[in-house]
């Protein structure tokens, strides 16, 4: 059950939702007795259209305010509340960015389980739950949100190239002024394979949440799309998935009849079980490799079902499954809220930057929806006329996108539909909020005011 917190004109309003598509239909119908035309729309991947400005009635015998707050408050627990709490049990953890930016440069971003052996040994790497909490529901937006793309299976910047532009691009935010004090970089905030079973309990946990992160409107999103070149160490590794029960030798062998040549083999690479690390005599090698096993296996009974891919992932950032989802969601809930009507409150920073190989930011704005044509006046808001795309449309670059991890396409695809649905029925709920209270001031003035 989750939900967002929203602004409205200064306000602050609890929206409640169900990320469950069909939780959220059911919860709807039995209260209004009909679907929205906005999860109609979200079901159909079509943009809903705006609501009718005109009241909406209470049920009998319930005044209009508290009747619509009480509707919201049934359907579920707040983003916010969702995301605290998994920031309370540790399933995300947040970096302190004056810890991360006071490292040496040659310092390199370890995974989460390291940072915290260094937490104890007595390194604060993290903010605490409490500040990490305070944080969220600060309009400043001084979490920053990483989206990028991994460059190798094993760590996501091998040679620290993003943690560099990265360090540059905070300390350009704090010399203006306008400080991140916390980010969420997926690498060191989650438990990392191999896990415990308890570091896999958490890991799944941070999961369920871990999309309103990028579309929480008191989160500021990175963005850093580009790709640095692959590192000669590089050349020829490739990364084997399902290996387990496989026998090393017929990993040296699978792979004679396209005319890949191994030269190195490591089971259990950083001591990841079922997976493998092979280097071939050439590059050229390793992509016949690759292709092969993405063809027909390969070419054995006891070695179907293996996958595998590049060890170095040049890929662009545009055909990456979980950056096309950070990226789709990073604008949905404030484009969906100006859409109706909840004017924006922009904090000290922007909600999208991309930044650069050479650490410059520069904020981005979502594309400009072209059936609202030019606009001649100065927009109320920086995200008015700017749209989102059609459900369908990120679904189908979502199934065309690459992914690494077995099962990610579909936690992807679960994801972001539950996320979309949930978006637009938030958005839904704001302004009928926004109508109840206007209903109930134009009561309090039809009355004459206090007596």
């Amino acid at each position: 059950m989750l939900a967002l917190d929203m602004y409205a004109e200064g306000r602050a309003f609890k929206v409640h939702v169900d990320p469950k598509p069909q939780a959220a239909k059911e919860s709807w119908k039995a209260k209004w007795g009909a679907l929205s035309d906005v999860e109609t729309a979200a079901a159909e991947g079509r943009h809903a259209p705006k609501p009718s400005t005109k009241s909406i009635k209470p049920e009998e015998g319930a005044s209009g305010d508290s009747a619509m707050q009480d509707d919201v408050a049934s359907v579920g627990e707040a983003v916010i509340t969702s995301l605290a709490d998994a920031l309370t049990h540790r399933a995300i953890r947040l970096i302190d960015v004056n810890w991360l930016l006071a490292r040496d440069d040659a310092w390199r971003m370890p995974r989460r389980q390291a940072l915290e052996a260094l937490e104890d040994e007595g390194e604060t790497p993290f903010v605490g739950p409490d500040e990490a909490r305070t944080l969220l529901q600060d309009r400043s937006r001084p979490i920053g949100v990483l989206s990028y793309g991994w460059l190798t299976v094993l760590n996501p910047d091998p040679d620290g190239s993003r943690l560099t532009a990265l360090r540059t691009a905070l300390a350009k935010f704090q010399r203006a002024g306008r400080p991140v004090r916390a980010l969420f970089w997926d690498f060191a905030s989650l438990m990392q394979a191999p896990r415990s079973e308890a570091q896999h309990a958490l890991f799944k946990k941070a999961l369920k949440v871990m999309g309103w992160l990028y579309a929480s409107e008191e989160t500021c999103v990175l963005k850093m799309p580009s790709v640095p070149p692959r590192p000669p160490r590089f050349d020829g590794q490739v990364h084997l998935f399902g290996v387990a029960g496989v026998e090393e030798g017929l990993l040296w062998m699978g792979f004679d009849e396209v005319g890949a040549t191994v030269v190195r083999c490591s089971m259990q690479p950083n001591g990841r079980e079922e997976e493998a690390l092979l280097t071939f005599e050439t590059p050229a090698d390793a992509e016949r490799a690759v292709a092969r096993c993405h063809r027909l296996g390969l070419g054995s009974a006891s070695l179907a079902g293996i996958g595998a891919t590049l060890e170095y992932n040049a890929r662009p950032y545009a055909e990456r499954g979980w950056c096309i989802f950070e990226e789709a969601v990073s604008y949905e809930v404030i484009v969906w809220a100006q859409s109706y009507g909840v004017v924006d409150e922009p904090g000290a920073h922007a909600k999208v930057y991309l930044v650069d190989e050479h650490g410059h930011a520069e904020a981005v704005l979502p594309p400009a929806d072209p059936e609202d044509g030019p606009s001649t006046q100065e927009p109320v808001s920086p995200f008015r006329g700017r749209s989102v795309p059609a459900v369908a449309e990120v679904q189908r670059r979502i199934e065309a996108a690459h992914f690494t991890g077995r099962g990610d396409q579909q936690s992807v695809l679960e994801q972001y539909t539950s996320f979309r649905v949930g978006a637009h029925a938030a958005a839904h709920n704001q302004r009928l909020l926004q109508e109840a209270e206007a209903r109930s001031k134009e009561d309090v003035a039809g009355s004459g005011g206090d007596d």
